[in-house]
């Protein structure tokens, strides 16, 4: 069975909307890189998806290059509060 995370980022809109992003915004916001771009949610996705926030808000999303998310999902993994990353 798959997780909800993997259901949502391997859904048509979700695909859609990435490339529209990374079209958008063509290079990695931490170093600068234009390749290899990811869309990276600043607020866990199974955070947002369990409790009904929104996964589409765009203030919740940065493009990054495949190493920076690599680098980037454990610090999100690990916020102790990801509620007050909503607080805006």
């Amino acid at each position: 069975m798959s997780s909800p995370q993997r259901v949502f980022t391997n859904s048509h809109a979700w695909r859609q909307v990435a490339k529209a992003i990374t079209a958008s915004h063509p290079y990695c916001g931490r170093c600068g890189v234009t390749q290899q771009l990811q869309v990276h949610h600043t607020v866990p996705l199974a955070y947002l998806l369990a409790n009904g926030e929104d996964p589409y808000d765009l203030d919740l999303c940065e493009v990054l290059c495949a190493r920076c998310h690599r680098q980037a999902e454990p610090a999100a993994q690990q916020s102790p509060n990801p509620q007050l990353l909503l607080q805006r």
